[in-house]
């Protein structure tokens, strides 16, 4: 795959959002779906380099994919959890060190969003893991079912399509029967409702690599609605957070950043694709893993001192985006990028003639 630096953009826009959500800021209540961009932004580029490998190879290595996702995501996430142990009474659940302990092995283990949802515990300053722990359950499945699909010739996109309903219909019957009275975490945080959102990035990657076209999806208009509704939604979650319809808020904002990787990834040129591509975004969206994963933590331990301090609002939000970066680019630096080079090397397999047909077109891209 062709690197795309407008889809880094996007990720740095995702994360600004969530960093501003739990920050907070004005008009930012509805940052929370910020994570729904990433899910969707997963889907597609997980699934795009899937299929680009089974048309290279004529099949899938489960054991290198694995291998690259624990080297890509697990060493800056241990890292976070030894660290967060030297602020432990602020970031602890309960205040103490085994409450700490207990959510350093949740978030470890990648069961944050099960532990959240079913006993409705909070994790403290590791609480925002429960997405990772929603990718990587998803990621433990889906290259095994888009192998074997593959492999018998499913009708791959019909299924994903199909699957993709049947988990957006999960998610809005667990939210609009919650009642005014219930909490909002099992349509939140599990994954079987979860799961759409990821999908709907794979279901984009599986269109573009059968080289369907979508003409109004590859218009400059298009691409500006979704960002005015992702946009709008997101400030309108604002006015409805005491009780968050999340039956169509996250299925909106993940539908208008699925048309966005579409226009992204089919138009050669646009302002908004410059826009993305800026320097800037670029290169914090290939550090927003190690900026989301760090900034919660600094959220509650600057929250602990910000009356002391006599921070504003805008000032608070501004220490924790500063404080996110600067660790997440040294942790990029000297930990996420060797391994990363390392990640490149694992087993790149020779190509050969396909012993399946591909499916379509050679390349998402």
């Amino acid at each position: 795959m062709r690197y795309r630096p407008e889809l880094d953009g996007l990720r740095a826009v995702a994360v600004l959002a969530v960093i501003a959500y739990h920050s907070g800021l004005p008009l930012a209540a509805g940052g929370w779906m910020g994570v729904d961009v990433f899910f969707v932004l997963s889907g597609y580029l997980i699934t795009s380099l899937l299929l680009a490998e089974h048309d290279r190879t004529g099949g899938v290595s489960l054991q290198r994919f694995y291998a690259r996702r624990m080297l890509r995501l697990y060493p800056a996430l241990m890292l976070l959890c030894l660290g967060g142990a030297a602020f432990w009474w602020v970031l602890s659940p309960d205040g103490s060190f085994a409450g700490y302990a207990w959510s350093a092995l949740a978030a470890l283990l990648y069961v944050g969003d099960f532990v959240i949802g079913f006993r409705g515990s909070v994790l403290g300053g590791l609480g925002h893991t429960w997405s990772l722990a929603v990718e990587e359950q998803f990621y433990l499945l889906w290259p095994v079912a888009l192998l074997v699909m593959l492999r018998a010739h499913a009708r791959v996109l019909r299924w994903t399509v199909l699957l993709t309903a049947v988990c957006f219909a999960t998610l809005a019957v667990s939210s609009f029967f919650l009642g005014p009275d219930h909490d909002v975490d099992y349509a939140y945080f599990l994954p079987w409702s979860r799961f759409a959102t990821i999908l709907l990035g794979c279901t984009v990657a599986l269109l573009l690599h059968r080289g369907v076209r979508v003409r109004f999806l590859e218009r400059g208009a298009t691409a500006w609605a979704a960002v005015g509704v992702a946009i709008g939604v997101t400030v309108v979650a604002g006015y409805l957070y005491k009780q968050p319809n999340f039956a169509w808020e996250a299925p909106l904002v993940a539908l208008a950043a699925a048309a966005l990787v579409w226009n992204l990834t089919t138009t050669a040129r646009s302002v908004l694709k410059t826009a993305l591509g800026v320097p800037p975004l670029t290169w914090l969206g290939r550090r927003s893993y190690g900026v989301y994963l760090y900034h919660f933590p600094i959220v509650l331990i600057v929250g602990e001192n910000a009356a002391a301090w006599h921070l504003n609002r805008t000032e608070y939000a501004a220490i924790v985006l500063f404080g996110s970066v600067i660790i997440a680019a040294t942790s990029y630096r000297f930990v996420e990028r060797p391994l990363l080079r390392l990640k490149a090397s694992i087993g790149r397999p020779r190509p050969v003639a396909p012993a399946v047909p591909p499916v379509g077109v050679a390349s998402a891209e």
